[in-house]
């Protein structure tokens, strides 16, 4: 989870797009829901975005969402380069 606004020099989307290349999934969670917060944020890792305050079930099933699409595009690429569990 990635919250927009973050203390010290980096921003939430910034760190995001660092946290990416490691093949890591984002899900945003927070109070920034306009237009243009959201398009930055709609970048290569990001897995979903979810408005601050949340309702815990759409949390939930969101971030189970997110872990799943995580297995299945990891193991896609594992069997790609010829691994296997």
């Amino acid at each position: 989870l990635m919250d927009i606004k973050l203390k010290g020099d980096m921003e939430g989307i910034e760190a995001a797009e660092v946290i990416s290349e490691l093949r890591i999934p984002i899900v945003y969670l927070t109070a920034n829901t306009d237009t243009d917060t959201f398009e930055k944020s709609n970048v290569k890792g990001s897995y979903g975005f979810i408005s601050k305050p949340y309702d815990i079930s759409k949390l939930d099933k969101t971030l189970k969402i997110t872990i799943k699409r995580a297995q299945i595009e990891t193991q896609k690429i594992n069997d790609a380069q010829g691994f296997s569990e």
